[in-house]
């Protein structure tokens, strides 16, 4: 599904995300947010998507871009690097991301514009308080 394809709202996140669980695994916390491809060759255009932590300590995503979208997934303990810093925005987090082959970095607010994730504010909450933890 490519970028012009895709709704952006809560419905259709958790849809997505659901394709990239294990049997078994469920969602704890997920949320709109934005991503840059830091590898070496990567675009460094920004794409947008969706992250979930799962409870099998997995943080999942999917990132749309013209061309189509990349799902990514990664066990929080195997991540040579999980780094959060405060953005730019108010109240803004950016996660560095690096499992290895995929190096990310993603961008999540703790509020979205209009009234398609209205729970965007407590999943932020949620996964942030999460990976604070786990910051390698």
């Amino acid at each position: 599904m490519a970028l012009l394809n895709t709704k952006f709202d809560e419905d259709t996140m958790y849809g997505q995300l659901k394709g990239a669980l294990l049997p078994n695994e469920n969602i704890k916390a997920a949320v709109y947010a934005t991503f840059q491809d830091m590898s070496f060759f990567g675009s460094r255009a920004s794409q947008v998507g969706f992250v979930a932590l799962t409870d099998q300590d997995r943080l999942i995503g999917m990132r749309h871009s013209m061309l189509g979208s990349t799902p990514f997934s990664g066990y929080l303990g195997l991540l040579k690097k999980l780094k959060l810093k405060k953005g730019l925005l108010l109240g803004a987090r950016t996660i560095d991301y690096d499992d290895g082959n995929v190096h990310l970095r993603i961008t999540a607010v703790p509020k979205v514009a209009g009234a398609k994730f209205p729970h965007q504010q407590e999943n932020f909450q949620t996964l942030i308080s999460a990976l604070e933890p786990r910051q390698i």
